[in-house]
Order: structure tokens, then sequence, then C-alpha cells
């Protein structure tokens, strides 16, 4: 049976500021001293707009090959030969944009089933859930950015979790309105502080893969 890649989700990820050595050392052991392609669509809004230029300074450090890149459908055969996909934080709108997209969401599926790691970084890991609406409703009336009313708020699906990143530096307005919302819909929301991850279980994409099949 051939390898599967790996899905890890995180607060901070690699970005100075955010990182832990615990963190370090699971994302430094993912790229494997391989071709990192540093995605930046969530900061295509402003949001975040320094984020990949950090990034990529960090795993050159370490070594890397990396390429910063906005994906789209016309590009998304870039991540052949990659080892790994960083997806950087920022802004929810246009990383869902992407999720929209079959033809990405099929690739990226494909990239893990096949070796290849992902790595996401604060909204970069809440876009691998199914839907961020929660997100929206949670952190409404903090900026500008979370009041928007979109016409979807899917994600790629490739988990069921829903991720709060940063939650080390939420306010405690912020984590009361955590504890109603789970309350209001029963539900779980999954806390994440700067330095800590979730890692998802490729071997479930590849049963769902075989199930849409």
């Amino acid at each position: 049976m051939k390898k599967l890649g790996r899905l890890i989700l995180t607060s901070g990820g690699y970005l100075d500021g955010q990182r832990t050595e615990e963190c370090d050392n699971i994302i430094r052991t993912v790229a494997r001293d391989g071709k990192v392609l540093v995605v930046d669509n969530g900061s295509l809004t402003g949001s975040n707009k320094n984020g990949a230029e950090g990034v990529k300074k960090n795993f050159v450090a370490d070594g890397n090959d990396v390429e910063i890149v906005t994906l789209t459908e016309n590009n998304i055969d870039c991540i052949k030969g990659a080892s790994l996909l960083y997806f950087i934080g920022g802004d929810n709108a246009p990383l869902i944009a992407l999720a929209q997209s079959e033809k990405v969401r099929e690739k990226l599926l494909e990239f893990l089933l096949n070796g290849g790691c992902i790595v996401g970084e604060s909204s970069g890991s809440i876009i691998f859930g199914e839907d961020s609406k929660y997100y929206y409703d949670i952190k409404r009336g903090t900026k500008p950015k979370w009041d928007v009313v979109l016409p979807t708020y899917n994600g790629f699906g490739f988990c069921d979790k829903q991720i709060y990143p940063h939650y080390n530096k939420a306010s405690d307005d912020q984590k009361q309105k955590i504890n109603d919302y789970e309350k209001e819909h029963n539900t779980t929301i999954d806390r994440l502080a700067d330095g800590e991850w979730i890692e998802v279980d490729v071997r479930n994409l590849l049963v769902r893969n075989r199930e849409l099949k």
C-alpha cells in the first residue's frame, strides 16, 4: 500500500511570534527537506500580508526549496513534486472562494493520498473543515472582515473540526461567545492556542474518496 500524506492543522504554524519548538518539529518533519509551496490565498485581501514571506524565510533557513504561490484552478498542477503545502492564515474569504473549486479540492485530496503533506495555519487550518460559518458567527463585530455575508462558508471538507485558532489571545468576551455557541448549536469548537495542532487521519479521507467513487 502506498504511503499516505499528513494533514496538520495548526494555530500559529511557522510564523515568528506564534511558534513553539514542538510544533516546529512537526512541521520540519513533514517538510522533509523537500520542496515547500507556501500558499498565500489567505493574505490576498491584505490580512497577514507579510505572513508568506515570514514563513518562507523560516523554511529557507531549514534548507528547503520554497516558493510562494496563489493557488487557482488554472495553476493547481504546480503542487506536483512538492513535499509540503503550507496554507498561511489571514482572511477566510479568499480561502473559501478557493475551496468552491471541485478541481482544486480533488487535486489536494490526490496530493494527500499520494504521500504529500499539508500544514494549515489559522484560517489556513479552518478551511479544511466542512464549514466556517461558526467562526464568522463567533468573531462577528470584532473586525470588518468577519462582518461580511458570504454566499457560502463551505470549506474543503477534509475533516469535521471547527477550529478556533489563537485561543491563547482570545478575550474573555470571545471565550464566552465560544461557550455560548457550543451550547446553542450542540457542537464542539476545537480551541487551539499558538503552538498547538491537530492531525487529521488521512486514512478517513481514503475511505471517503472510495465511497465517492
